[in-house]
């Protein structure tokens, strides 16, 4: 609260000010990762937080998809599970996803963070392998 003094020093009218102040939005899609070619990457590790928003949607510059547990092709942060890189991702080696949270209230926009997938050019096997696979 402000209140002016005049040039007599007597208190004038009270002015109110009110000063609201948004929190970040913070995104976090994962550490980058190096797996086999025949593999899924688990997404449990991301978050999103801050500004009072918790949803977001994946996204990837390749070709694979977003899965859930019912196998429904869900991109939603709240719904993919899992990806599954597609043939041109193995082909290329690599592979970009981006987590991009949904528009908060308030003067903050989005926020958004990607995790690289380096694909190795070899299927997965088993541990110890028998020479099967």
């Amino acid at each position: 609260m402000i209140a002016p003094i005049s040039a007599d020093g007597c208190r004038g009218d009270t002015v109110s000010v009110t000063i609201t102040v948004d929190p970040e939005v913070t995104v976090d899609a994962g550490e980058d990762e190096t797996i086999c070619s025949t593999a899924e990457v688990a997404l449990s590790g991301a978050t999103i937080s801050g500004a009072g928003v918790s949803e977001g949607t994946w996204s990837t510059d390749g070709d694979g998809s977003f899965v859930d547990n019912a196998d429904s092709g869900d991109s939603t942060f709240a719904g993919a599970t899992t990806y599954i890189p597609g043939p041109n991702d193995r082909a290329g080696g690599e592979v970009v996803l981006t987590l991009t949270s949904d528009d908060p209230e308030g003067a903050c926009g989005t926020a958004e963070d990607s995790m690289t997938i380096t694909i190795n050019g070899v299927e997965c096997g088993t541990f110890p392998w028998t020479g099967n696979e």
